[in-house]
Order: structure tokens, then sequence, then C-alpha cells
């Protein structure tokens, strides 16, 4: 196989207790042509100690090696240092907390080679927790019945049937110029890999690798993961809305089209934030919400209709309570039956 150059760039904050783990999955790739871009998101902790410590070690594997250390302005910030540029004919983002399998990169680049209709692939992807990196809990995994009816792009949307972790992608450098002519994304708090993977999932196919070749870490401080939900459940909530919502607009598509992805996010997002609402207790806003989508003339969804009727009196609070728990428990069973498998 040639080894065609391949980007990797890997925002990193404060990443002194789990860098160790993914620079030792970067040494142990066994793909030689990669030019590694990290960024130091102003970190305050030993990170850059350890970054630096790797460098000696990677460029011996022949791999080019680049540290831009920036003031603390989030991922999509990073993430944009690295965009601007990177040279490689084959792009992955990836987190600094999680771990390449030894042929990750290898494997990518193969299937990208011996398919050029493809500008994405996507791995399997395990799950482990940050306490026992060797225990499986989960494999992340999107199932496609028909390559040809596939539609990653509303899916990403929903968020049915995909996962997000970004150690699981490649695009090619092809894909990523013509999907984001900018190379570079919008500084948002959140939705990084949202603002990366729709615009490259409108305009080309993905291709899909059944193998894993990933490792993700589920942490208890990861920005992805909020803990005391509620209002901070309702503000990233918002925050994810508009993101997808920014990256849909300025997509190059029919008018029509695009006004029919706006509004499928705008009705995903309102049932988000009616069901936050529903776990806050807050009878008001729930009513609210229920009655802006009635005036919009719109349809209420099943959850939508039984959370609004949960605001009647005790004894319809009750019943919903149990028609919602059987819902739930249907959305989970499906959850794990499509995704962890």
């Amino acid at each position: 196989m040639n080894e065609e150059l391949v980007s990797v760039i890997s925002p990193c904050y404060n990443g002194e207790k789990y860098l160790k783990p993914f620079l030792d999955s970067l040494l142990s790739q066994d793909y030689n042509n990669v030019e590694f871009i990290i960024i130091n998101d102003g970190s305050t902790d030993n990170s850059e100690k350890i970054i630096l410590s790797y460098q000696e070690r990677l460029e011996k594997k022949g791999w080019t090696f680049k540290y831009i250390f920036q003031e603390n302005k989030g991922q999509a910030a990073a993430l944009n240092q690295g965009l601007k540029i990177f040279k490689g004919k084959y792009l992955m983002w990836v987190d600094s907390d999680d771990i390449l399998k030894q042929d990750n990169i290898r494997q990518k680049v193969d299937f990208l080679q011996k398919n050029s209709k493809y500008g994405m692939v996507i791995c399997k992807t395990e799950v482990v927790n940050e306490n026992n990196l060797n225990k499986k809990i989960g494999i992340l995994k999107r199932h496609v019945k028909n390559l040809k009816k596939d539609n990653l792009f509303k899916d990403l949307i929903t968020g049915y049937n995909v996962y997000y972790p970004p150690g699981g992608y490649m695009v090619t450098r092809e894909a990523f110029e013509k999907s984001i002519p900018e190379k570079q994304i919008y500084e948002s708090k959140i939705g990084q890999n949202w603002q990366m993977m729709l615009p490259i999932a409108y305009y080309y196919k993905c291709g899909y690798i059944n193998k894993i070749l990933f490792t993700y870490v589920v942490r208890k401080g990861s920005h992805s993961r909020i803990e005391n939900q509620d209002k901070a459940v309702l503000k990233k909530i918002n925050e994810k809305e508009n993101t997808i919502l920014t990256v849909v607009k300025n997509i190059d598509m029919p008018e029509e089209k695009k006004q029919k992805y706006v509004e499928l996010v705008k009705k995903i997002y309102k049932e988000k934030k009616i069901i936050n609402y529903y776990k806050m207790n807050d009878t008001k806003n729930i009513k609210k919400e229920f009655n802006n989508i009635i005036e919009q003339k719109q349809r209420p969804t099943v959850k939508e209709k039984i959370i609004y009727l949960s605001t009647k009196n005790k004894v319809m609070k009750f019943i919903c309570k149990i028609f919602y728990g059987v819902i739930r428990l249907g959305e989970r069973l499906y959850q794990k039956v499509s995704i962890y498998i």
C-alpha cells in the first residue's frame, strides 16, 4: 500500500491524566507517513510537558510533529488551528483522551484508497470506562442494510444509528475542502464533530469498516457528558440546536431541501426541550412549548402529547408517567440493539 500522508489533528485541554494512553496509541500505529498536529488549548496542568516528551519518539517513526499553544478558546477554535495548516491527503481529528487501535490509520487509508467514491469512512468502536481500560462495556457501530439508501446526513441530525466520537472517522482532503471550502468551522462551545461530519455526509458517501479500530473512553469529567442535569442540559440542548442549524444553513443545497432539514432540526430539539422540562417538573414551559407547536400548525409527537397531558391533573400525570416510561424503555432497547451490540 502506498503510504499517502495522513494528518491527525488533536485539541487538548488539561489532559495530563489521559494523554499518555492516547499518545502511546499513536506510537503503536503501523502507519508511518503521518502529520500529527496537537493544539494545547491553554492547559494549566502538565499537558505541554507530556506532549513534548513524545515528540522525539514520534519523529523517529517518521511522523511530522507540530505543537501549537493557544489561549483557552475551546475545542472548535483549537481544531481550526490545525485545519488551517494540515497537508495530508487524508484527515482525522481525534480527541486526545481516546485510544486508537494499532491498525486504525492503515485500515482506513486502505479502504479509502480502494473505494475512491467515498469521502469518509467509519469503523466499529469499543467503549470502555476510564477506571478500567481493559473492560469493554459496549460497541458503537452504525447499521446500514442498504448502502444505496444510506442517509448518514439525516441520521446525524436525528441522532439515530450514529455515533460521534471522531476517532472512528477518517475523511479525504478532497471531501473536506469541497464540503468546508473555508477550511474553518465556526467556533461554537460544542458540536465541532457535527460541523465536520454534516457537510461531508451531505456531499459524499460514507464507507464502513466492520472492525474495531478505536477505543472510546467514557470519562466522568468529559466535556461531552453533563453530570448535573436540568438547566445545564437545557443549555446544552440549545447550544447543540444552534450549532446544527448553523451548519445546515451554511451548506450549499436547494432552498426547499434546506428548509426541510431546518424544520426537522427544530422539531427534534423542541421535543428534547419538552422532555427536559418534564424531568424538571416545569409545567409552565411544557405548556408554552406545546402551545407553540399548535400555533405553528405542527403535529405534536407522541411523547410531546403524553408530556403535555401530564400537566392536566395528578391522574393524567400518573398515567402519562407509565406511558412515557414504556416509550423510554423501548428506545433504550432499540439503542442497545442498534448501537451497543
